[in-house]
């Protein structure tokens, strides 16, 4: 299923004069910055835990031993004892994922521009980098979601809750009179919700994180049971600095980010939904350089340039879940 794309062009013409009696005569202002470009906050440290010293210096492998099973039995007076020995299995993550910008600004550019320009270009490709690697990780997720959370069939225990597939998306209908297979938007979000608290250790989700696209909370919104996010244990502000919010359902905070994947489905847009523990996906990033200022004996002018190693694991797949949704 094809992922839609949407690109701006930021260099459309401007304002064009008409025929002028004394061209010679008029001046022009040039403003002493960028036009701001705008962005959304990212979501990664809302959805992620940050692992930041987990891995000793120069190690790219972290290996994890999983504690082993320990087996119970019923027994009587007289019984001898069963022994257990214990196996333990062990989990490998790779830091693999490399990501860079190089920028290469010439001496009569820096000299004759009205204002400083390579510090803003710097900025705003550190900022693309993340935006990037943000991006990047919202289209893996769905590729590494446990069989039992995510489809028509979820739910760790009952296999019954319909989350929606890529192919066969559960439809969102606001307001209205249901047709067969259609959902109300509160409705689906708290099924997803406790879908995930099905799996052992759901006490210990403290940190339930909604992730949709804005369509999907725009839907939510239109749904005459939705409650409002200042009576839903949440009095503050549906705008948490510059992360969007709407509130909380069945304890799950509800973030909007366009940052996610959209599918062109066989009759309307396809739309995934995440919902997970902050605990589920671990991410890290292992080597950062950043080199500025460089030159070049064959070429004027200076060179910056940047190179991260990251990558993320999901610790607890059990603690994710994915949905596919459509609208009405």
């Amino acid at each position: 299923m094809a992922i839609l794309t949407n690109t701006i062009g930021y260099n459309a013409p401007g304002f064009v004069e008409g025929k002028l009696n004394f061209p010679g005569t008029r001046s022009t202002t040039t403003a002493k910055q960028f036009k701001k470009r705008l962005r959304d906050k990212s979501l990664l440290p809302e959805i992620t835990t940050i692992w930041g010293d987990k891995l000793e210096k120069g190690s790219t492998e972290y290996l994890i031993p999983v504690l082993p099973l320990i087996e119970t039995y019923a027994t009587k007076p007289g019984d001898k004892v069963k022994y257990q020995l214990p196996k333990s299995s062990m989990e490998r993550f790779v830091i693999g994922r490399e990501r860079a910008w190089g920028i290469h600004v010439e001496q009569e550019d820096k000299h004759f521009s009205a204002f400083d320009i390579e510090s803003p270009l710097i900025q705003e490709a550190l900022v693309q980098m993340n935006e990037d690697i943000e991006t990047e990780m919202l289209e893996d997720i769905p590729l590494k979601v446990a069989s039992f959370n995510t489809g028509n069939n979820a739910g760790f225990t009952t296999r019954n809750v319909a989350l929606g597939a890529a192919d066969t998306p559960v439809t969102l209908n606001p307001d209205g009179t249901l047709a067969s297979g259609q959902v109300r938007p509160l409705r689906y979000l708290q099924r997803a919700v406790n879908s995930l608290r099905q799996y052992k250790g759901s006490s210990g989700l403290t940190g339930l994180k909604i992730v949709c696209n804005v369509m999907v909370a725009d839907a939510l919104q239109a749904d005459e049971k939705f409650v409002k996010a200042d009576t839903m244990g949440d009095a503050t502000s549906v705008i948490r600095g510059d992360v969007y919010s709407l509130g909380k359902i069945s304890g799950a905070e509800i973030y909007v980010s366009n940052a996610l994947p959209v599918y062109e489905g066989e009759d309307a847009l396809v739309y995934p939904v995440y919902v997970l523990d902050k605990s589920a996906i671990a991410y890290h990033d292992e080597m950062k350089v950043d080199d500025r200022n460089m030159t070049d004996i064959d070429y004027w002018g200076t060179f910056s340039r940047s190179k991260l190693v990251y990558d993320w694991f999901l610790q607890y797949p059990e603690r994710l879940a994915v949905g596919y949704v459509s609208i009405v």
